[in-house]
């Protein structure tokens, strides 16, 4: 695992697969609670994980997926695509979405691809990271260096990476199970009510060998249920009424 950052994270664990690589260039912006617009964040974005991809080269990486710090992954990934080098890659039409805190999971069984950004396992030279980046490029040089759509809506945005490879005669394929679990209600992503009618299934066993989920306690997971019910009455009565009426739009 490769991590890219502006400052150093803090973590509660060790592992020597895990590498952390320093760029250069600030945060796009230093305050905690600034949001960032589309544009900005995914340009953020799409130039760390172009430093990141830069890095698997070096490790003669024959996949990379790329995923976001909301998300849980699925344990046997990495065991499918070792077992298949030189495909061009798989994107995960099925998954999970949980709300944080809660004993539920709610099941994704088509187009999750469409809504989370960490939904894809691709060869790594079809990535379109030239070989010149470096982890000591400044973000000019790495803008300079990949056609801005490539960098902000494929490497920064949920791109559509199985279109955009079809068009150059590289067949991905739907991986055959959920491969990721998009965590929402954390307080830092914009994840609005993505739930509502959606199966729900409770953290079991299978659950939690897979994704390492943990299923918390009878008591914290109504809690947090009822604090979610709360913030949803309070966003309700005071968001403007476009925003509640594009809320409240059936998923498609």
């Amino acid at each position: 695992m490769v991590v890219v950052h502006n400052s150093m994270p803090e973590v509660e664990f060790s592992d020597p697969r895990v590498s952390y690589h320093a760029v250069g260039f600030p945060p796009a912006s230093t305050r905690r609670t600034h949001r960032l617009g589309l544009l900005e964040s995914h340009l953020d974005k799409g130039v760390k994980l172009a430093v990141g991809v830069s890095v698997a080269h070096q490790m003669n990486a024959d996949h990379v997926m790329m995923f976001d710090a909301d998300d849980y992954v699925h344990s046997g990934l990495a065991e499918y695509a070792n077992a298949r080098v030189g495909h061009p890659g798989w994107y995960f039409a099925e998954g999970f979405i949980h709300t944080a805190g809660t004993s539920m999971v709610n099941h994704v069984p088509d187009g999750f691809h469409l809504k989370n950004g960490s939904t894809a396992m691709l060869r790594a030279d079809l990535l379109g990271v030239p070989d010149g980046i470096r982890v000591d490029s400044t973000k000019a040089e790495v803008i300079d260096a990949i056609d801005d759509e490539h960098l902000c809506h494929l490497l920064g945005g949920h791109g559509l990476w199985e279109e955009h490879l079809a068009t150059r005669g590289h067949r991905m394929e739907a991986l055959p199970f959920p491969g990721a679990m998009w965590v929402i209600g954390t307080g830092e992503n914009l994840s609005g009510n993505l739930v509502s009618g959606r199966a729900r299934r409770p953290i079991d066993e299978e659950i939690k060998a897979v994704f390492g989920l943990v299923r918390p306690s009878r008591s914290s997971a109504t809690l947090r249920s009822m604090l979610i019910l709360a913030r949803r009455i309070r966003w309700r009565l005071t968001a403007p009424r476009w925003k509640v009426r594009r809320e409240t739009e059936p998923a498609r």
